[in-house]
């Protein structure tokens, strides 16, 4: 069965000279799915929506940076990363599980 993918994508304007792109793409969709109009603009309106919650979480995460000492940032950038990889792990690993019990 053929599958199609739609794209969003937002550049918002930070400054002059300076922007921020943001995508958003929903694979393989079945192509009944790409002939369902009213389908399409809902997932459309999700994307889009997505894409406005991770350009503002962008900003609030942008901000809380600005205002570190220099002497601070670099530990607090290592300290997200450590503290983000910890959570994907757990995340995956309960994907995992979750999996095992199904079969």
């Amino acid at each position: 069965m053929p599958t199609r993918s739609i794209d969003l994508e937002r550049v918002y304007q930070l400054a002059p000279y300076q922007s921020l792109r943001i995508a958003d793409t929903i694979s393989d969709l079945p192509e009944e799915f790409i002939l369902n109009q009213k389908l399409i603009e809902k997932l459309y309106s999700l994307m889009a929506i997505n894409i406005e919650i991770n350009y503002r979480n962008i900003l609030r995460f942008y901000h809380s940076i600005n205002e570190l000492p220099e002497n601070q940032l670099s530990q607090f950038l290592a300290e997200t990363k450590i503290r983000t990889l910890d959570e994907i792990k757990t995340m995956i690993l309960k994907y995992k599980e979750d999996l095992e019990k199904e079969t």
